[in-house]
């Protein structure tokens, strides 16, 4: 092989190592804003997760509460010891929590209401309790 030959397929194999190097460089810019735009969708993703699920166990715990006077009545295994007082306030609390609007109103009516008065209010906070839950986890 003369010279100039020789010359000729270096430069040519340079010429292609840097263009491989500038094709692998803009492909892996690429590929690392898609990866950061994933992973940014992901951690939004998981923060709408957290709420959703914060907001089913705020639901959850405002019916545990709920039912606590029906178990108490029936003999069963209660979770906490408390007073009707400390119940109501505990209740309220857990209603709070929810900022569903609906749901305080309906426990207005259970605290506003006569004793006898109180088991359709009761019954309709459970029903809406468990609705808001059944809502939260099919993504509604």
């Amino acid at each position: 092989m003369d010279k100039n030959t020789v010359i000729l397929f270096l430069i040519i194999l340079l010429l292609a190592s840097i263009l491989t190097a500038v094709y692998f460089y803009l492909t892996g810019t690429n590929t690392a804003k898609n990866d950061q735009i994933q992973i940014k969708n992901l951690e939004n993703s998981n923060k709408a997760l957290q709420q959703k699920s914060g907001r089913v166990l705020d639901y959850a715990k405002a019916l545990d509460l709920i039912l606590e006077p029906s178990r108490q009545q029936l003999g069963l295994d209660t979770k906490i010891q408390t007073t009707k007082t400390e119940w109501l306030k505990n209740l309220s609390d857990a209603t709070d929590r929810t900022k569903d609007l609906k749901l305080q109103d309906i426990f207005k009516e259970i605290t506003n209401g006569a004793p006898e008065a109180i088991i359709v209010p009761t019954v309709q906070y459970m029903d809406y309790a468990i609705k808001s839950i059944l809502s939260l986890l099919a993504g509604k």
